[in-house]
Order: C-alpha cells, then sequence, then structure tokens
C-alpha cells in the first residue's frame, strides 16, 4: 500500500499526507490501529443481536462475522497480520498496535469467559501446563484481566490459532483450492458447528451416522 495509492483514496497529493504522517510507517500503523478499532465495533454489533445468555451462538456469530469481514475487506484485513504485512519497514508493533490488537482480542475473550461461566468446557487439569506456559498466560491473564482460569485461557489460545488461521488462510485466497464460495458468503463453505447444550452435550450439525 503506497503514499500515493492512499493518496488518491483520500483525494489529495501524495505530499500532502505528510503533513499528517511523518513517515509511510506511521501512516500503515495509523490505519492497523483504526483496523482492529473497525473489526471489534463489527464483532461486537454481530453480537448485540443475539440474547446475551446465549454464550454459544453469540462466539458462533462472531467467528462467522470475523470471515466475512475478511473476505469482504481483504486488504484492511491484511493490516491485522502485522506491521510489515502491508509494506512497514520495522516488525516490531507499537504500544498503541498492541493495545488495539487487544480491543480485537478482546471481544473473543469475553465471549470464551462468557462460555466458560454457562457452558465450561474441558480443559488440562490445575498444574499440567508447562511452567513457563503457566508463567505467560498468567500474565496475560493480570495484564488484560482476562476472567478465565489459566487452564481456559490456553484452551481458548488453542482455539484462537485455529479460527484466526484458517480466516486469515482464506482471506489472503490460499485456500481455494477447496473453498471456492469467495467473498459472495459468509458462512456458505463452513458446516453448522455443534452448540452446547446445559448438559455439557452438543445439539446443533449433522446427525449422527447409523453405520
Amino acid at each position: 500500500m503506497s503514499i500515493r495509492a492512499i493518496s488518491r483514496r483520500m483525494g489529495i497529493t501524495a505530499p500532502a499526507v505528510y503533513r499528517y504522517f511523518s513517515s509511510h510507517d506511521e501512516l500503515l500503523r495509523t490505519l492497523r490501529v483504526d483496523v482492529f478499532n473497525e473489526v471489534a465495533e463489527h464483532l461486537r454489533r454481530s453480537c448485540d443481536e443475539l440474547p446475551k445468555d446465549d454464550a454459544p451462538q453469540r462466539l458462533i456469530t462472531a467467528g462467522r462475522a470475523l470471515r466475512g469481514r475478511g473476505l469482504t475487506h481483504q486488504r484492511d484485513f491484511g493490516l491485522l497480520l502485522g506491521p510489515s504485512a502491508l509494506g512497514a519497514t520495522r516488525g516490531e508493533e507499537s504500544a498503541r498496535e498492541q493495545d488495539a490488537g487487544w480491543v480485537f482480542g478482546l471481544v473473543f475473550a469475553e465471549l470464551m469467559a462468557d462460555l466458560w461461566r454457562s457452558h465450561p468446557f474441558p480443559v488440562d487439569p490445575p498444574g499440567s501446563l508447562p511452567p513457563r506456559l503457566t508463567e505467560q498466560l498468567s500474565r496475560l491473564r493480570a495484564h488484560r484481566h482476562v476472567d478465565l482460569p489459566v487452564e481456559a485461557i490456553a484452551v481458548m489460545l488453542r482455539c484462537w490459532v485455529r479460527l484466526y488461521g484458517l480466516i486469515c488462510m482464506e482471506a489472503l485466497g490460499h485456500l481455494q483450492f477447496a473453498l471456492d464460495d469467495g467473498p459472495s458468503s459468509s458462512s456458505g463453505s463452513w458446516p453448522t458447528p455443534a452448540k452446547p447444550s446445559a448438559s455439557g452435550t452438543s445439539t446443533g450439525g449433522p446427525p449422527p451416522s447409523d453405520g
């Protein structure tokens, strides 16, 4: 994403951009913060349409909303992948970017906490995680005020890596060999996820096979 391309979209000359930003890097990082905040707001709005006590469906809806956003705003979505994704020369995140990224991540952290309270999911036994991992997750829990046990945070991160990784691959065109519905659908290729019931069993999704 060049200064010239950005200035064209803004309707100003390329030199005029530097009246507001000292460098190309600063501009991209500012855009990245804005995209984080916009995506977070988009996900919250998608969940606001559902009852507060339906934690499983709210989490599923947020995941689908993130996928839909990735497919319909692919260039913006690329900014979420890191400060160097669209041309920033320094790869390390600024504190402002980290905070904005957490505004985005907090949406899913809160949804996972709601799910944990209403439908506790299986986690590793207390004390079974590697000490270094426990230390890092405990620091995250304290610093970002994540209302989950450390073992549940580990599950949250595993789920997030799979969800976000898959969405990124599709948004960047790396799943076209298998999924070709493209940006026209925000849910088309995915099977209906199983929905936990109050008893801990799953409902929804395909019926079990007789065979």
